[in-house]
């Protein structure tokens, strides 16, 4: 892991700097009195996965009385 440390005073000076630096993959440490109050690092969304309606239609039973789970019946 690639770090980089910055020291609070100099963080609005540096902000875009350490911005693009975590876009680069690194861990922007922002540090006051030598004791790491933020970091900074690359925002990742998770993976959308697409989804279709009905895709599992007539495959999902339901017993009658309800009390027992669910079957999938197997293609």
């Amino acid at each position: 892991m690639r770090t980089w440390t910055i020291d609070l005073s100099r963080s609005r000076v540096c902000l875009e700097e350490a911005v693009r630096l975590a876009q680069a993959g690194y861990t922007v440490r922002i540090v006051e009195d030598s004791r790491v109050v933020a970091r900074l690092v690359l925002a990742t969304s998770p993976p959308v996965s697409a989804r279709a309606p009905g895709l599992a239609r007539g495959q999902i039973r339901l017993p009658e009385d309800d009390s027992s789970p669910a079957e999938l019946e197997q293609p």
